[in-house]
């Protein structure tokens, strides 16, 4: 149960490990697809809200994933440009081996 067994969950039917996103601190790491500009924080904490609704929705099914990165680009329309947004969404996919 928990976060532990989702994660093996996710792990068997989307072959994702949660581990993958996380920093050696437990924080998610999306660093590497950021621009080292003023919208960094931003875009960080777009991707960490995502992950998060992730695993504590225990989201399993790609539909819904899908679903949610549609609702998170609409709630963030104002803070973050769409190319932005778009390219952390397909880190994501990739990261998720999710098929677009």
């Amino acid at each position: 149960g928990g976060v532990s067994g989702l994660a093996g969950h996710l792990n068997r039917t989307m072959m994702f490990d949660p581990k993958d996103l996380m920093s050696s601190t437990g924080k998610v790491d999306l660093s590497s697809t950021l621009k080292p500009d003023d919208t960094k924080m931003k875009g960080l904490q777009f991707s960490s809200d995502i992950v998060r609704e992730i695993l504590t929705s225990q989201m399993t099914s790609t539909r819904a994933i899908e679903m949610l990165f549609d609702r998170h680009i609409m709630m963030n329309k104002h803070g973050l440009t769409s190319s932005h947004m778009t390219k952390l969404i397909a880190d994501l996919r990739v990261r998720l081996q999710l098929d677009s």
